[in-house]
């Protein structure tokens, strides 16, 4: 059987939060909301991000702040005070 692909492109895997929950760029805590056991993450409330590689297993999560600078530098998103 194959292996369901997530809901939202942000969305890697429960396993994926980085070491204990961690950010792998800043070291805060994720918030991961997939970890604490819910159906939906903060994650979920951000564009898709058009650089995910098809191997999103071996992404990791980023925390708010880092996940909102990727999106920026992207240029897929922006904050509301800046629109």
């Amino acid at each position: 059987m194959s292996e369901k692909q997530p809901d939202s492109n942000n969305v890697l895997s429960p396993t994926s939060a980085g070491v204990e929950g961690l950010c792998p760029q800043c070291g805060e805590p994720v918030g991961c909301g997939i970890l604490a056991g819910n159906d939906h993450c903060w994650c979920f409330n951000y564009p898709p991000s058009s650089k995910m590689s098809k191997d999103w297993q071996q992404q990791q999560c980023l925390c708010q702040k880092c996940l909102e600078k990727r999106k920026i530098a992207e240029g897929i998103w922006q904050p509301e005070n800046e629109a």
